[in-house]
């Protein structure tokens, strides 16, 4: 009776396969007939009602009872609730199915549809859907859905994907809104859901929904619904979170490799060289912009040294800022790579070398729009090599002195 939440009145005379899951309810039957037909005790799992409408998982266990006369006399048996196990299961099943099918895809476009069906498989839900923020109209538009096969869910997709939403109307803005997911018990009982009407013909009740999301910032919604009424579950909530955050890190990542493809110079020069300054000068207004790395090279505190190329030009040591000014019109000309070696005067005198790689980015119009390059400290490498010049012309000294110790 707590578990069905009925009193004994009501439970009494109450059809037990009327609250058994239409999924359920074939295979129940179906268990209780072997354990007549065989004499045999029999234990399944299925989803029973409760009076509330929720559906909980239970374990039943049991015989069928016979008299002396071997005249059946009914079932006898337990039955406990494996609700938080079988959920427990189901979620981390779809967390698996996630993380495979997000390294197994290319992008999100191929990845979304094949998670909305593993969630909604894993955690039963009869409908998933997909909205993404539109750049140009900034509103929400319907990207992608999958549900059972039904034509009032069919019908439900087709008149969604005609429907927008602006940041904070209806439950796909207000989570687009507040990056934070929502659940809605029933939605055909809540004025503040838009789709009311279309969710009630369609015969759904339930829905929850999370953000995809960087950080603070959601770029896409992802909602579910059930033809049940659900009561929220914080901890399913959670691990919707948690998704849409693997979600968003696997569309940034994405980005950022579309991004680093489409600029092969980059690409390469990143490859080839690590633990290296990086610069980019913009040839027309001669900006450069500087990574913290090359900045800690040069030996100025990050930020403080302009963006332009005179500036840097001084810091080169007088000897050597002609050929480095030679050495970057050429680049303005070539496609080449560009290598060089210079010295540069820190701020606190100190001078350092450093090995520079340059190469010129044409634009549409075939000319230079940008010079990247990379740049590293090899000043201990340069006393290396000093030491053993030295070294070198110390022995060539010696033997060319000392004849006899030689023929010794």
């Amino acid at each position: 009776l707590d578990f069905t939440g009925r009193t004994l009145d009501q439970e009494l005379g109450n059809g037990w396969s009327e609250g058994v899951h239409p999924d359920d309810l074939d295979r129940c039957l179906r268990t209780y007939v072997e354990s007549f037909d065989r004499r045999q005790d029999f234990s399944m799992e299925y989803r029973l009602r409760r009076a509330d409408g929720e559906y909980r998982w239970i374990l039943n266990n049991g015989m069928a009872r016979f008299g002396p006369d071997g005249i059946f006399l009914g079932y006898m048996g337990s039955a406990v609730d494996i609700s938080e196990r079988k959920q427990a299961e189901s979620r981390l099943n779809a967390q698996y199915d996630i993380t495979r099918i997000l390294s197994e895809s290319a992008s999100m476009a191929e990845a979304a549809p094949k998670i909305l069906q593993s969630i909604c498989s894993c955690l039963d839900w009869q409908y998933g859907e997909i909205w993404q923020v539109d750049q140009g109209t900034n509103i929400l538009t319907s990207r992608a859905s999958w549900h059972l096969p039904s034509q009032d869910l069919a019908e439900f997709w087709s008149a969604s994907r005609q429907v927008t939403f602006a940041s904070g109307v209806g439950s796909p803005g207000r989570v687009w809104q507040t990056c934070q997911p929502t659940w809605i018990p029933d939605v055909t009982a809540d004025n503040n859901f838009s789709r009311k009407s279309l969710a009630a013909e369609a015969g759904l009740h339930s829905a929850c929904a999370f953000p995809i999301h960087r950080g603070d910032e959601a770029f896409g919604v992802m909602g579910f619904f059930s033809r049940e009424i659900r009561k929220p579950d914080e901890a399913l909530l959670q691990m919707m979170s948690n998704v849409g955050s693997q979600m968003g890190l696997f569309a940034e990542r994405k980005r950022a490799e579309r991004a680093l493809r489409e600029s092969e110079a980059r690409l390469k020069l990143a490859m080839e060289s690590a633990r290296m300054g990086y610069w980019e000068l913009e040839v027309d207004t001669r900006k450069i912009t500087r990574s913290e790395g090359l900045e800690r090279i040069l030996g100025v505190t990050p930020g403080s040294l302009k963006s332009n190329q005179a500036d840097f030009l001084a810091m080169v040591h007088p000897e050597d800022r002609e050929k480095i000014r030679l050495r970057a019109e050429r680049a303005l000309q070539t496609t080449e790579i560009s290598d060089s070696e210079y010295r540069i005067v820190r701020p606190d005198g100190s001078i350092r070398w450093i090995a520079g790689r340059g190469h010129a980015i044409f634009g549409s119009d075939g000319h230079v729009s940008v010079l990247l390059g990379l740049s590293t400290d090899i000043t201990e490498r340069k006393q290396v090599e000093e030491a053993l010049r030295d070294s070198e012309s110390l022995r060539r000294t010696i033997f060319d002195s000392e004849p006899e110790c030689v023929k010794l």
